[in-house]
């Protein structure tokens, strides 16, 4: 952005420190050679009052080009007739007409050639009259006027072009921040997501092995035991998984726990246990080679599974039964979860199941949880293949 500031011209001239050296430095050098030109004009036997005459217009016409800074086209009109006074004073050709030709070049690189070249046209007719009429005139009028737009279409067309480029800059700038505020936002609600299956089913899991616990605690010493030893174990595997996830927003490399369940379809066996071992009746299925799908969708899988558990512990009522089942086919993995519950009458989606058919979305999937009429739901995601092989 920086480079380009500094390339691109706003203005009739340089921008930036230059800008103050430039036209000053211009119209310095301009006035000098016109004085020099008016000085040999003198040596030539011209007349002191008309020198001094045209001398002092010399020096308003370089003078007026300083205006530049502010109106190109006031500018051009102050220089022109300043220059016609001097020319038509000393019938001296020579220099004194780049300055009106500097003007000139302000104006179209400013206003455009239509503009420039209707003012070029009658400036170049003023300052030929003024010194006089003749063939080589003419032709250095003509010659003045084509160097006049020339000069400035392309002083116009560079400016332009950096405009452009810069435009496009700013342009790329504000997509790549986009871009990044969207990945930054696409991340925290995958990390939002994995938070919300972890602690969500952890804690119904505990609940759930808590109440047991209590309910036998003293009737059967060792069935509360058990329970207590799944709530340390889950506990465990929970605690190993939030860590990882802390790892990875704080950009460390973060590799699994030694002994801790995968999140992947190798673990839901584990959580399956873990419900099991409430009492809850759950039967589970897997067809097909789980080994061969990309760690991405067997991740997906295990998270929707997990989802579905605790929403049917959750909501399932007493007596529930879970029935799991995952058929990886050549082209998708079907994932169906169904509990015959009757803690549902009606489904009202919530985080969790809006989090399961995110996560299938996307990955170019589906995902619908349906209540059924006895009161329990039925989960159907489905996962292509094709993309993540």
């Amino acid at each position: 952005m920086s480079c380009l500031s500094r390339l691109r011209t706003r203005d009739h001239f340089p921008s930036g420190p230059h800008r103050n050296i430039v036209i000053p430095a211009a119209a310095a050098a301009l006035c000098i050679v016109s004085l020099g030109s008016m000085l040999h004009g003198a040596w030539s036997g011209l007349p002191g009052t008309a020198l001094l005459l045209s001398a002092g217009f010399a020096i308003l016409a370089c003078a007026a080009l300083l205006v530049t800074r502010w109106s190109a086209l006031g500018s051009f009109v102050l220089t022109l007739g300043f220059c016609v006074a001097a020319v038509d004073s000393s019938h001296i050709n020579g220099p004194i007409f780049l300055v009106p030709l500097a003007a000139l070049i302000a104006v179209v690189s400013d206003r455009g050639a239509v503009l420039g070249s209707v003012l070029g046209v009658l400036g170049g007719i003023l300052l030929v009259l003024a010194a006089t009429v003749t063939p080589t005139n003419i032709t250095y009028g003509v010659i003045w006027l084509l160097v006049g737009l020339l000069a400035g279409t392309m002083i116009r067309g560079r400016r332009r072009f950096f405009a452009q480029m810069e435009e496009q800059h700013r342009w790329q700038v504000t997509s790549e921040e986009e871009e990044m505020r969207r990945v930054i936002a696409e991340e925290r609600l995958r990390i939002a997501r994995e938070l919300h299956d972890i602690i969500g089913h952890t804690l119904s899991v505990i609940a759930l092995q808590a109440g047991v616990a209590e309910h036998v605690l003293d009737s059967n010493p060792h069935a509360a035991q058990q329970a207590m030893h799944a709530v340390r174990d889950v506990s465990r595997h929970a605690l190993g998984e939030l860590r990882h996830e802390l790892a990875l927003l704080r950009g460390d490399v973060a590799d699994p726990e030694e002994g801790s369940e995968p999140v992947a379809i190798a673990g839901i066996p584990s959580l399956i246990a873990n419900v099991s071992s409430t009492g809850i009746s759950v039967t589970y299925d897997c067809q097909g080679d789980a080994e061969e799908l990309p760690s991405v969708l067997s991740a997906a899988c295990y998270r929707i599974v997990q989802e579905s558990l605790t929403n049917a512990v959750r909501h399932g009522g007493q007596g529930v039964r879970i029935t799991v089942s995952i058929a990886i086919l050549p082209h998708s993995v079907e994932i169906h979860v169904h509990n015959d519950g009757t803690g549902v009458s009606s489904l009202i989606p919530g985080a969790g199941i809006a989090g399961m058919q995110a996560r299938a979305q996307s990955l170019g999937g589906s995902c619908t949880a349906l209540p059924d009429s006895t009161g329990g739901v039925t989960v159907t995601a489905s996962l292509p293949r094709e993309k993540w092989s």
